[in-house]
């Protein structure tokens, strides 16, 4: 009896209530009276985390104004000349595009000589440490990728063709047609 009494009240209070997508209060971001949109400000703004234990020390010197008396202040990453020819290169850095050409082809020679008397003896990092040439350039000189082809000779029919249905279904996800 209770129970079907309060079905009947729980339905009819649920039709009476009309249905709103958007409820209107005074917390709704689009309709609020609280909903104060800022103000945007002309030019830069130096907005500093919270984090900095001291903002003012690290405000750059394009946002202070002309009269403040940090600009005058000395930088601790400026160094004069006289310190910069003191001090010891540490990284020299080489711009990507920047090629290195000091690799004659008589050096290439030599380490593909070497490389095929005893490869054992001469591994591939060896060969940079001797003549100062990064591995990768070793291994593409003393040419493995022509040995891989000759250990391909040695499979059987079944691993040639499993080998090459994998490079086809490569292509075919690189086209995106797989």
């Amino acid at each position: 009896m209770m129970r079907t009494s309060i079905r009947n009240i729980s339905k009819t209070a649920i039709s009476c209530v009309k249905y709103e997508p958007i409820p209107i209060n005074q917390y709704n971001q689009a309709r609020s009276a609280f909903n104060i949109k800022p103000k945007k400000t002309q030019g830069l703004v130096h907005n500093p985390p919270a984090a900095i234990s001291k903002p003012s020390m690290k405000t750059p010197k394009a946002f202070l104004p002309e009269s403040d008396p940090r600009r005058n202040l000395p930088n601790a990453n400026e160094f004069t000349k006289e310190q910069l020819e003191n001090y010891p290169v540490i990284n020299r850095y080489e711009a990507q595009g920047n090629r290195s050409y000091e690799v004659t082809p008589e050096i290439v020679e030599k380490i593909v000589a070497l490389r095929s008397q005893d490869p054992k003896v001469w591994t591939i990092s060896k060969l940079s440490k001797e003549f100062n040439i990064d591995q990768r350039k070793v291994n593409v000189f003393t040419g493995m990728l022509k040995e891989k082809v000759n250990q391909e000779e040695g499979l059987n029919e079944r691993q040639l063709l499993r080998r090459s249905e994998m490079k086809k279904r490569t292509q075919l996800w690189l086209r995106g047609e797989f």
